[in-house]
């Protein structure tokens, strides 16, 4: 189902996920997220890295505001976690073929079923896409914004006897083309010769059509992620449960585009990445009737390297590199944490937990400019306690009240290669309330949340004059305080077995109450204004989707026929509310079948 209040996109290939206005909003390397997303509960820290593993998946969990308490760290915004599709005691599989415009092809499936007995099970999955680029390099005649992505996955199940379970998993993905290139639409300065792109100061000119390109060099898109997790769950008894939770992983990437946009030899991007991460989880969950509790440890580690090389050709040995901006980061981090629900009684239930954190970053950078090498190391740690607390009400079987208080933390981030320090913590309080409920003989299910999130020392990007008239200057710090607060509405009227409307709407008014900063696009005459009353990026005041689904018995099966729709007003991409730097409302259809022979051996 849709969830209100999240958003999941991309910008230069690196996952934008936000729910309810927090975010990211910066892409340089070791920034992170402040939605945490897992797979088979092992976080992928790197937002290059998170958009791989969305096939073969039985489930997406979400959770919304700060989700320290179970789900790890860096999580003020709430976590997505992807739980993969496990393999079967019966021998099966699926494939699905997807085919579009710009010659769109995509292919999933998966093979699974016992390999010794009904002891060891395995699975084994798939996915490719490939598409032609959506416009072309006028200057080489090559595709860009192509799309050539391959994944695969392996598990096994170990089944050692009732009570112990041993999952091993094993991915690949890769990305190789020509996408992620900036693309310049017009002059941002037209009537200002001394503010003219270098570009055209050189002779050279812009594609005519936006989704073209008229650059010296091809853009290039390179992406290898490699990861192992094993889950071990022990069922000491009735009540009492162990798991581990073990995860390795490395993200290789490399991006080259074109800074100035034309075919002058001016100035061009290589960006190498390499990252290696390593997480240990232990859980103790106890559950019985009148008490259900999860008390944990987490252990994190994470190795990032990176370059930002920037000279006229990357690709060749004429390149005359003019900055290199090489860097590494390393984090290491431990908590424990704790979650009970005690049911007070058969209607009332209180929810206390907290996570005590402690995590140290550190960063080296070597920045050199036109020969002259500029040192510079930052590191820091800190300590933290995010309590949370709960209580719920039901007056009734069908109808659930509940009220909740939570902290969030994310740590200070560094970005890799830059002369910054280390950033202070982004803190998260947030309140939260509503109502769950089944009404008229089950037929409508109706969740209503009330939310305010008070956000201190917000991590953003701030673009800044350069020294130079008209250049510009990006630095990530806490340069903002921000409020969101929001109503949001779920409601599934299902009247018969096969007929089903469902909705979802989120009101966001998610703001800035402080921020200082000088928009780019004032030139250089631009002043410090404080941008309180803009909306955050990348989050829309509404969004609503509207799903009807109809299933009718067909031959041996079920033929499902569904029509959706989805709504989402103006999103803004940067902090100054500015309609040029935005998206206009859209509004998206969509229709699907689906067939399902019912008892039907294909093989």
């Amino acid at each position: 189902g849709q969830v209100p209040s999240l958003a999941i996109g991309e910008v230069n290939g690196i996952a934008q996920i936000t729910s309810r206005g927090l975010g990211n909003d910066n892409f340089a390397p070791g920034s992170d997220p402040s939605v945490g997303l897992n797979v088979d509960g092992v976080v992928v820290s790197q937002p290059g890295a998170q958009l791989g593993a969305f096939f073969d998946l039985e489930r997406v969990e979400v959770v919304r505001g700060p989700q320290g308490t179970l789900y790890g760290r860096n999580t003020t915004g709430g976590a997505i976690n992807l739980v993969t599709s496990r393999p079967t005691a019966d021998f099966g599989g699926y494939g699905r073929v997807s085919y579009g415009n710009y010659n769109a092809l995509t292919v999933e499936g998966a093979i699974s079923g016992p390999i010794g007995g009904d002891t060891v099970l395995a699975r084994l999955a798939f996915k490719t896409e490939d598409r032609d680029g959506f416009g072309k390099n006028i200057r080489t005649g090559d595709d860009i914004d192509d799309a050539n992505r391959r994944a695969v996955r392996g598990s096994l199940l170990l089944l050692p006897s009732e009570r112990l379970e041993i999952f091993l998993s094993g991915e690949y993905t890769s990305e190789h083309d020509a996408n992620y290139q900036i693309k310049y639409l017009e002059d941002t300065f037209p009537n200002n010769p001394a503010l003219q792109p270098p570009g055209e100061l050189a002779g050279s000119f812009f594609a005519s059509k936006p989704r073209d390109l008229n650059t010296d060099i091809d853009p290039r898109n390179d992406r290898h992620t490699y990861s192992m997790t094993g889950i071990v769950t022990l069922e000491a008894n009735e009540w009492l449960t162990f798991k581990s939770i073990s995860g390795y992983r490395r993200y290789k990437s490399v991006g080259v585009r074109d800074f100035d946009g034309t075919a002058a030899a001016l100035s061009a991007s290589m960006i190498p990445v390499k990252t290696d991460q390593y997480t240990q989880e232990l859980q103790v969950a106890i559950e019985t009737d009148a008490i259900n509790a999860v008390v944990g440890a987490y252990y994190y580690k994470e190795n990032l390297v990176s370059d930002i090389r920037i000279g006229s050709n990357p690709y060749g040995p004429t390149n005359t590199l003019v900055i290199s901006q090489a860097g590494t980061v390393d984090t290491e981090s431990i908590a424990g944490f704790a979650n009970v629900t005690y049911n007070i009684t058969e209607q009332l239930g209180l929810n206390v937990g907290g996570r005590w954190s402690w995590e140290r970053r550190e960063g080296v950078s070597n920045l050199m400019r036109s020969g002259t090498l500029f040192p510079f190391q930052t590191a820091g740690s800190v300590r933290d306690f995010a309590p949370r607390v709960g209580i719920e009400f039901k007056p009734n079987p069908d109808m659930l009240l509940y009220a909740s208080y939570s902290e969030g933390l994310k740590s200070g981030v560094i970005a890799s290669g830059s002369l910054s320090p280390i950033l202070r913590p982004e803190r998260v309080k947030a309140y939260e309330a509503g109502i769950k409920s089944t009404l008229f003989n089950r037929m409508l299910r109706a969740n209503l949340s009330l939310y305010r999130y008070d956000i201190k020392d917000l991590q953003v990007s701030r673009t800044l004059p350069g020294v130079t008239a008209g250049s510009f200057v990006s630095v990530f710090e806490n340069a903002a305080n921000a409020r969101a607060q929001g109503v949001e509405l779920e409601l599934v009227w299902q009247p018969s077995w096969n007929f089903q409307i469902s909705s979802v709407t989120g009101y966001s008014d998610a703001t800035f109450t402080r921020f200082l900063t000088v928009d780019p696009l004032d030139g250089p005459t631009g002043q410090l204004e404080d941008q309180a009353g803009n909306r955050l990026v990348q989050t829309p005041e509404w969004s609503s989707t509207l799903n009807v689904e109809y299933k009718a018995d067909v031959g041996p099966g079920t033929l499902t026929a569904n029509a959706q729709a989805q709504y989402q007003s103006r999103v803004f991409f940067t902090p100054f509310g500015d309609n040029r730097t935005s998206q206009k409302p859209v509004t998206r259809f969509d229709l699907g079948m689906r067939s399902d022979p019912k008892g039907q051996d294909w093989f």
